[in-house]
């Protein structure tokens, strides 16, 4: 028994050793990172500032690294404000202003040790940030303190902890199935009450919201999922006002399915899944219909551009319409695809009433219907509202309009 005691006694001590080296270097680095964000306040310029965002965030990846879930419940941060402390998540912030705009810090970490940095940059040099709990979503708005109006919001943490996990290409399906349900539970849940965020800009950079001007009576929410092997799918809701709360209409993916995409008129169910970055409504036969410039995920060869046709109904909405002409052919809606390497451009020119897009043609001809090839060739195409739809027009010169 002696003998044990004294071949187990050295071990004891390496083992206090480790710990306590361990708990050393663990404070050091909370220390770094207190003293970084303390940096933050000598830098003025916006590039300087930058720089040491960068920092910061290296820094606070290093430390949640190394720490759990408890570690970073029961560590005080001195220079960070803790905001939420619950069973599951802990949240903290710290404000740095530049000469330009300030820097919110964020900084998430969850009971599975899972966690997000983030940095927001607001347009205003005035402003503090304010907590609420409601149906237990741990949400934030971001207040001006000299109008005392709120100039952006966070409707939940998990939401955009949620957002970043479905942009991760390297993060697991698996992970990002669960962020699926989590970012549908959500935003179903917020859009319920109230058409989203037409008050204050929202501080979900992954989330694309048309329709948010004030004056159309819904909202189209779109975003995408992008899978381990570089595939995607995309996600939506359709929110319009009803007269107790609001209505919601979940878009489903169904682009795999769909024939003749071009052709096609497709519904929620059935819904040639898209990101809209803009809407422009426009009445064609007297009737109203809201055409959509949208996207679709890079899969590291091919991107792919998409103009489409929404009709909002009382409780449906269609896609697709036979509206674009060509001189031969009419089309449902357009779809543009070409190499990941380059971009394509496709806006709205309101004094010309046109879609402006870039025209897109092969490296060579031996490459005709082969996308991965195609690119810009440097001309524009059109396409011109007039009475009953869209009419194209190619080879136009736009270099000068704005």
């Amino acid at each position: 028994m002696v003998k044990i005691i004294y071949i187990f006694a050295p071990m004891k001590s390496i083992f206090l050793f480790v710990f306590c080296l361990i708990a050393t270097l663990a404070q050091a680095q909370i220390s770094l990172l207190d003293t970084i964000t303390a940096q933050l306040a000598d830098a003025k310029k916006a590039n300087e500032i930058e720089y040491k965002i960068g920092k910061w965030r290296d820094a606070a990846k290093i430390v949640l690294s190394h720490a759990t879930f408890s570690d970073v419940q029961q560590t005080r941060f001195s220079q960070l404000t803790p905001i939420v402390t619950t069973d599951s998540l802990t949240v903290l912030y710290h404000i740095a202003q530049s000469s330009k705009n300030t820097h919110i810090l964020w900084l998430c970490m969850y009971a599975d040790n899972s966690f997000y940095i983030f940095d927001d940059p607001i347009a205003s040099q005035n402003i503090r940030v304010n907590h609420y709990t409601d149906n237990n979503m741990y949400g934030f708005s971001v207040v001006d303190t000299l109008t005392n109006l709120s100039i952006a919001t966070m409707p939940d943490i998990r939401l955009r902890t949620a957002f970043e996990t479905l942009a991760d290409s390297n993060g697991a399906d698996a992970e990002k199935d669960s962020a699926e349900i989590v970012v549908k539970r959500i935003l179903t849940e917020i859009c319920k009450t109230d058409l989203p965020f037409q008050t204050a800009s929202i501080i979900l950079p992954r989330l694309y919201i048309v329709g948010d001007d004030g004056e159309l009576p819904f909202r189209i929410l779109t975003y995408t999922s992008i899978r381990n092997d570089l595939s995607s799918r995309c996600f939506g809701l359709v929110v319009r006002k009803a007269t107790k709360g609001n209505r919601i209409e979940e878009l489903i993916d169904n682009t795999e399915a769909i024939k003749s995409p071009e052709r096609a008129k497709c519904n929620a169910q059935k819904w040639y899944g898209a990101v809209y970055y803009d809407i422009i409504p426009c009445k064609f036969d007297k009737k109203t219909y809201y055409t959509l410039l949208g996207f679709k995920s890079n899969d590291g060869l091919i991107k792919t551009r998409v103009i489409d046709i929404i009709s909002i109904g009382n409780r449906k909405s269609s896609f697709g319409a036979s509206l674009f002409k060509h001189e031969k052919a009419t089309y449902s809606r357009r779809i543009f695809a070409y190499t990941a390497e380059a971009n394509m451009l496709i806006r709205y020119d309101s004094r010309e009433k046109a879609i402006v897009f870039d025209h897109l043609a092969p490296a060579s001809s031996m490459f005709i219907g082969e996308y991965r090839f195609y690119g810009p060739d440097g001309s524009y195409d059109t396409y011109h509202a007039q009475k009953d739809g869209w009419y194209f027009n190619t080879d136009v010169d736009k270099r000068n309009t704005k």
